[in-house]
């Protein structure tokens, strides 16, 4: 499921999948991706950004387990766009997940100093 707060342009090309979410605005605006968490464990957790020229170059990403939040950072000057993609895949961390939990990675323009996107979410079960 996608929760969505603020301004955000669809754009319909160029992502990892047929679209992704941008937004320009300073007022403050966020994209709430919930999982649907259907075994117990622990998981990597990864959020696809696509390159873009006006990209900000800090991206405030939140993952919650259900139980605790987790705020990290991410640098896009540290990107390394490689091969035929147009983007990349992040790690933003691993975390245990229960069934029935609300778990959720968040997406938002706090402190960004250009657009910030909003496109797609991976939990990988951890081995």
């Amino acid at each position: 499921m996608l929760l969505k707060n603020g301004d955000w342009k669809q754009i319909n090309n160029g992502g990892y999948g047929p679209s992704y979410l941008v937004n320009t605005q300073s007022a403050s605006a966020w994209v709430q991706f919930i999982p649907a968490i259907h075994n117990a464990g622990k998981y990597r957790v990864y959020v696809y950004f696509p390159k873009l020229q006006n990209a900000s170059t800090i991206t405030n990403v939140e993952l919650f387990n259900g139980i605790k939040r987790i705020n990290t950072i991410i640098n896009t000057k540290d990107m390394m766009v490689t091969g035929q993609t147009s983007g990349e895949w992040l790690w933003i961390g691993d975390s245990s997940f229960a069934p029935g939990k609300e778990a959720s990675v968040k997406i938002s323009n706090v402190r960004a100093n250009g657009a910030v996107v909003a496109d797609a979410v991976l939990f990988v079960p951890a081995k």
